[in-house]
């Protein structure tokens, strides 16, 4: 870290805004100065022009330069990593909280094929009948043992829904991830990832892949 004395500090500022950048600053450079922490003045400043940023923190009669770079290259790559990372953290969360929601949505179409499958059930006589009934009682035991899990992951209580501090831990994190990617990224790419998501489970399920 480089600590330049105020007497220079007009000066500096001068040459960061002529975009000159690091190199003529060093001749200016004033005897070193340990500050502790407790004095810094939280107050930052950006100063960018023709592709430079450095970036100020204000101490007591001091100025620290902490940071020179380019804008451009800085954008560009960080960009890249903020995705990757975003990206990431979208697919670990949503396919976690997704393993107990889905049971739920199983559920519901369960429901409606057991209706389905009772309706059909009058229409049948004899051994295929009882057949018939024998699968569907199985249907049945099936949707059960599955509903009794999907509580028992999602609820502390049942009687008063209350949920699970990991489930609700997972559906705020999913919210912040997604208002992450809005904040840094943009709407229109939290909709690709989340479109990519889909995209990879539907494949998950083609591919005959975990998806139970």
């Amino acid at each position: 870290m480089i600590v330049y004395g105020l007497n220079c500090a007009r000066q500096l500022q001068q040459l960061v805004l002529a975009g000159r950048g690091i190199v003529p600053l060093l001749a200016m450079v004033a005897p070193l100065v340990i500050i502790p922490a407790e004095f810094i003045i939280l107050v930052y400043a950006a100063v960018q022009r023709q592709h430079v940023v450095a970036v100020l923190v204000v101490t007591r009669g001091l100025i620290i330069v902490l940071r020179v770079q380019s804008i451009s290259f800085m954008k560009k790559n960080n960009k890249h990593l903020i995705r990757r990372y975003l990206l990431w953290c979208y697919k670990m969360t949503k396919e976690e909280l997704e393993r107990i929601d889905r049971k739920f949505t199983q559920l519901a179409v369960d429901s409606f094929v057991l209706r389905e499958f009772e309706k059909n059930l009058k229409s049948l006589k004899g051994r295929s009948r009882e057949d018939f009934a024998k699968k569907i009682n199985e249907f049945k035991d099936y949707m059960a043992t599955k509903e009794q899990n999907a509580n028992g992951e999602k609820f502390q209580d049942l009687s008063t829904k209350q949920l699970k501090p990991h489930y609700f831990y997972l559906t705020q994190r999913l919210s912040a991830i997604e208002k992450s990617i809005v904040s840094f990224l943009g709407r229109s790419e939290l909709k690709k990832i989340q479109e990519l998501y889909d995209q990879e489970m539907i494949h998950r399920i083609l591919e005959s892949r975990e998806h139970t």
